[in-house]
C-alpha cells in the first residue's frame, strides 16, 4: 500500500492537455492575426504589427510580474485549505494590476508616452505612422492585455486549467471576427486591428472573470498585510521575468553570431530551429506550470513525497520531448525542403546544423521547468541564477568557438552550451543540497522525508478489500504512535469517507485513493484524495438521509473540501486535548 503515482499522473495529464491547448491557441491566434492582416491590410500593416510586438510582450509582462508570484502562493494556500489567505493574495494581485493599468492609461492619455515608446523601436520611416497608431490604441487599452495574462496565471492554479483554454479560444475567435468586421465592414485601417486585439483580450477576460467570481470560490476581501503580500508576490515573480529576458537576449546573441558566420543561410536554419524550440517550450513550460499549480497545492499540504512523484513524471516528459525532437533532427534535410530550401547547399547546411540546435532543447527545457519548481519551493535566487547562466553559457560558447574554429563549425556552440548549462545546474543544486546537510534532493531541491515525522502515506485501490486493509493500516499506525485515544474518531471518519468514494465517485478496480495522515503536536490531520465526479461532504451533510456522514461531522473538529484538477480533496482534522 505504498504511495503510488496514479492520482498525480492523472492530474498531470489533465493539466498538461489543457496547458498545451492553451499555448497552441495563443500561437494560433498570432498566426491567424498575421494572415488576416497581411491579406486585408497589406504587407506594411503586417510588418508594423510585428515591429510593435515587443511592446505587446512588455504589456503582457506586467500581468506576469503582478500575477505569477501570487499564483504560486495562492496554489499553496488552496492546498492547505486556507481560503482566507488565498483570497487576500488574490485581492492584492487583482488590485495591483488594476492600479498599474489605470495609472499607465492615464499617463498615455495625458502625455506623449506612446510616442516615446515608439521612438525606442527600430521603425522604418515608411512604417512609422502605422506603428504609432497601433501602439497608441494598445497602450490606451493596456488593461485588458495585462488582465488577460495575469488572470490566466491566477485561474491556472484554481483547479480548472481548461477555463483558461476556453478563454483563449474565445478570445482568438473574437479577435479574428473583429478584424474582418473592422476592415471589411467599417473600413478601418490598422487601428481596427489594434481594437480587435483589445476586443479578443476583453472576451478572454470576461470568461476568466466569470469563472473566478461565480465558480472558483475566490473573492475580493480586506487585506491587512497588503504591502507584505505585494512585495512577496513580486519577489516570487522575478525569477520568471529574469528567465523570459534571458531567452530574449539569448536569441539576440544567437542571431548575431550566426549572421556573422553563416549569413542568410544560417538565419534560415535558425528560423527552423526557433520553430522547433517554440514547440519544445510549450511542453517544458506546461510541465513547469504544473509544478506551480499541482506542485504548489501539494506543497501547501506538506506532501513533499507527492511533489517528488510529480517531479519524476515532469522530468520524464521534459527529457522525452527533446529526445523526440533530436530523433526528428535526423530528418533535417526533409524539414529544410518543407520550409522552402531550394538549393543543395542550404539543404545540406540544415542537415548539418539543425540537429545541433535541437540538442539545446535539453538545457532550455530543464532550466525552464526547474525555474517554476524552485520558485514554488522558495529557492528564488537559484532560479534566476540558472536562467542567467544559460544565457552566459551560450554567449561564452559562441565567443570561444568564433575565436577557435572556422565559421562553418560555429554550430558546435549549441551542444557545448548545453553541456555547460547542465553542469552548472548540477553543481549549484549540489551546493544548495550540501548546505541543507542533505535534507534537499539534488537538482529538484525537494525536501527529503523527515524520519522523525509521524505520517501514514498510502495509496488505496478502490475496492472493498483494499479499503478494509487501509483501515487496518490506519489502526496500526495510530496505535504504534501513541494516538489510540483518537482511534475511534479518526477511523470512523476516514472509513465513512472512503466507503462513500467507493460507492458514489464512479471509481473502480484499477483506480486509487491517496490517504495521508499526520500526527502533529496539537492535532491529527488527514488528506484524502480521489478521482471521479465531485463529492462534497459539506453538501451531503445537509441530506438527512446520510446518517453516516452526519455522524462523521460530530467526530472530527473540522472538514474542508476542494475539487481541483479532477481530484476530490478532503482535509479533516481532530484537535488533540491533553
Amino acid at each position: 500500500m505504498d504511495r503510488k503515482a496514479y492520482l498525480i499522473n492523472y492530474s498531470f495529464r489533465y493539466y498538461m492537455i489543457a496547458a498545451i491547448m492553451t499555448m497552441a491557441a495563443m500561437n494560433l491566434n498570432s498566426i491567424i492575426n498575421g494572415i488576416l492582416m497581411g491579406n486585408l491590410l497589406g504587407a506594411d500593416a503586417f510588418s508594423s504589427i510585428n515591429v510593435a510586438m515587443p511592446v505587446v510582450i512588455c504589456i503582457s509582462a506586467i500581468g506576469a510580474l503582478l500575477a505569477q508570484g501570487p499564483a504560486n502562493r495562492i496554489a499553496q494556500h488552496l492546498g492547505a485549505m486556507d481560503n482566507n489567505r488565498a483570497n487576500q493574495v488574490f485581492t492584492v494581485s487583482f488590485g495591483s494590476m488594476l492600479a498599474v493599468c489605470l495609472t499607465l492609461s492615464a499617463i498615455v492619455a495625458a502625455t506623449d508616452f506612446s510616442a516615446f515608446v515608439v521612438g525606442l523601436l527600430p521603425v522604418d520611416a515608411e512604417l512609422l505612422p502605422l506603428v504609432s497608431k497601433y501602439i497608441g490604441v494598445l497602450m490606451m487599452g493596456c488593461m485588458v492585455i495585462v488582465f488577460q495574462n495575469g488572470l490566466s496565471l491566477l485561474v491556472d492554479v484554481m483547479g480548472k486549467p481548461k477555463v483558461v483554454t476556453i478563454g483563449m479560444i474565445a478570445g482568438m475567435v473574437a479577435n479574428a471576427a473583429f478584424v474582418v468586421t473592422s476592415v471589411k465592414v467599417l473600413h478601418m485601417d490598422i487601428v481596427g486591428a489594434a481594437y480587435a486585439t483589445l476586443f479578443g483580450a476583453l472576451v478572454c477576460d470576461m470568461v476568466l472573470l466569470g469563472y473566478i467570481f461565480k465558480y472558483s470560490g475566490m473573492k475580493l476581501c480586506r487585506c491587512p498585510n497588503w504591502w507584505k503580500d505585494f512585495r512577496s508576490g513580486i519577489s516570487y515573480s522575478l525569477p520568471s521575468l529574469v528567465g523570459t529576458i534571458s531567452v530574449i537576449v539569448l536569441m539576440l546573441v544567437c542571431n548575431t553570431y550566426i549572421m556573422a558566420n553563416q549569413g542568410a543561410n544560417g538565419m534560415f536554419v535558425m528560423s527552423i530551429g526557433y520553430s522547433i524550440i517554440s514547440i519544445g517550450s510549450m511542453i517544458s513550460n506546461g510541465v513547469g506550470m504544473s509544478y506551480t499549480a499541482i506542485g504548489g497545492m501539494m506543497i501547501g499540504q506538506g506532501d513533499y513525497r507527492g511533489v517528488r512523484l510529480l517531479f519524476a513524471r515532469g522530468m520524464f516528459v521534459t527529457l522525452l520531448a527533446p529526445i523526440c525532437f533530436n530523433i526528428g533532427g535526423l530528418f533535417s534535410r526533409n524539414l529544410a525542403s518543407l520550409f522552402g530550401a531550394n538549393t543543395p547547399e542550404l539543404i545540406e547546411l540544415t542537415g548539418h546544423a539543425l540537429p545541433m540546435i535541437c540538442v539545446m532543447l535539453f538545457s532550455l527545457g530543464i532550466v525552464s521547468s526547474l525555474t517554476f519548481l524552485h520558485v514554488a519551493l522558495g529557492h528564488r535566487v537559484i532560479s534566476s541564477v540558472n536562467s542567467l547562466m544559460t544565457l552566459a553559457t551560450i554567449t561564452v560558447s559562441f565567443m570561444f568557438l568564433d575565436y577557435m574554429l572556422p565559421p562553418d563549425q560555429i554550430w558546435w556552440a549549441f551542444p557545448l552550451a548545453t553541456a555547460l548549462s547542465l553542469l552548472i545546474i548540477l553543481s549549484d543544486t549540489m551546493a544548495v543540497s550540501m548546505r541543507s546537510q542533505g535534507k534537499l534532493q539534488l537538482v529538484s531541491l525537494i525536501p527529503k522525508d523527515d524520519p522523525e515525522r509521524k505520517m501514514l502515506d498510502i495509496s488505496v485501490e478502490c475496492t472493498a478489500k483494499e479499503e478494509t486493509a487501509a483501515i487496518d493500516s490506519l489502526i496500526r499506525f495510530l496505535r504504534e504512535n501513541g494516538a489510540s485515544d483518537w482511534e475511534n474518531s479518526v477511523v470512523h471518519c476516514l472509513d465513512e469517507l472512503m466507503l462513500n468514494i467507493l460507492n458514489h465517485s464512479g471509481c473502480g478496480s484499477g483506480s486509487y485513493m491517496d490517504l495521508s495522515v499526520m500526527l502533529q503536536e496539537d492535532k491529527i490531520a488527514a488528506y484524502l484524495r480521489s478521482e471521479g465526479k465531485p463529492f462534497d461532504p459539506l453538501k451531503v451533510k445537509k441530506d438527512d438521509h446520510k446518517i453516516g456522514m452526519t455522524i462523521m461531522f460530530h467526530y472530527c473538529s473540522s472538514l474542508e473540501y476542494r475539487y481541483s484538477y479532477s481530484q476530490n480533496i478532503v482535509l479533516l482534522s481532530w484537535d488533540i486535548v491533553s
